[in-house]
């Protein structure tokens, strides 16, 4: 019977004892792995999706720098940033690492070829397409990233990817290129305190649509925020809440359409209510968390007085 989930435990326990026994025999303590999650789903630490650092601002606008600037948080923690502005295709590019990685000891390379990597994140596979994940690499290697809440206990700082190499000395291209995650990426992970994406459904979605999906998969049952709330959070350059709430209707207006929410609305006291269709489980990865924070913010009850304009599920203009 063929069993992914099976056949990539298999792999990473060989991995985990290759890697005890190098480390036994030079006095090293074997490698941290990240969560095994499945095939179709992908694994973030829930304050990153809860925040600001991967935001949903038009390609169109010019990337800002940060020098050390706290980012929105929507719930417990804080984010100290340091790097060039990062957005939706960021994430994209740093989920499928990491889904990578979560098969091998952190700090060891993750190794993979440019083209089979494009085709999984669905873009095309170019000499254009080939820069722009170097770029996007380059830029998650050129980071600082402190996140600090009540289950972490303390302070952590790290820096996306650790380093990336797509050449050797001589200059040529490699054809496996290696990317090499921060060992202490596990703290982030926290063992239960992650989320995990549904990837066939945020690849169907838009930029603030995949924002949306990230900070509502890290709740089991999410509660209603403000649409200022949400335009903070997701970091947008909307000039005024109108522009950003014709944006937010149709953005769930497309996470209904994918299956992930089974109603919306948004009521007089312009709160954004929302209802998920189910939460993924992973029967064989039983440590996975969709929710694992409860202290995040006090969930809120749906009251019955939606806006009669904008109705479960409606998208239009306003």
């Amino acid at each position: 019977m063929n069993d992914p989930i099976g056949k990539a435990r298999e792999l990473a326990a060989r991995q985990r004892q290759k890697t005890a026994a190098s480390a036994a025999a030079s006095d090293r303590p074997a490698g941290e792995q990240l969560p095994l999650w499945s095939e179709a789903l992908r694994g973030v630490p829930n304050e990153l999706v809860r925040s600001s650092l991967f935001s949903a601002r038009d390609k169109r606008e010019p990337r800002r720098s940060f020098r050390g600037e706290d980012l929105v948080v929507l719930g417990d923690g804080r984010i100290n940033y340091r790097g060039e502005e990062l957005r939706q295709d960021d994430e994209t590019v740093w989920l499928h690492v990491l889904h990578l990685a979560r098969l091998h000891p952190l700090g060891e390379s993750v190794e993979f070829t440019p083209h089979a990597f494009l085709k999984a994140i669905g873009w095309g596979t170019s000499a254009k397409e080939y820069t722009r994940l170097r770029e996007h690499l380059s830029r998650m290697q050129a980071t600082a990233l402190s996140v600090y809440s009540r289950r972490l206990g303390k302070g952590c700082s790290v820096s996306l990817i650790r380093k990336f190499e797509f050449a050797d000395e001589a200059g040529q291209k490699l054809v496996r290129w290696r990317v090499y995650i921060e060992p202490e990426m596990h703290i982030l992970f926290g063992g239960v305190y992650y989320t995990q994406l549904e990837w066939e459904q945020r690849m169907r979605l838009g930029t603030l649509a995949c924002w949306l999906h990230g900070l509502y998969s890290s709740h089991t049952q999410p509660f209603p925020m403000k649409v200022e709330t949400l335009k903070d959070g997701c970091g947008s350059a909307a000039r005024d809440l109108k522009n950003f709430r014709y944006r937010l209707r149709r953005s769930l207006e497309e996470l209904r359409q994918v299956g992930f929410l089974s109603h919306w609305y948004i009521d007089r006291t312009d709160l954004v209510h929302v209802q998920r269709t189910a939460v993924p489980t992973d029967e064989a990865l039983p440590g996975a968390a969709t929710d694992s924070d409860p202290d995040t913010a006090a969930e809120a009850p749906i009251p019955p007085d939606a806006d009669p304009d904008t109705p479960a599920g409606n998208s239009k203009p306003e």
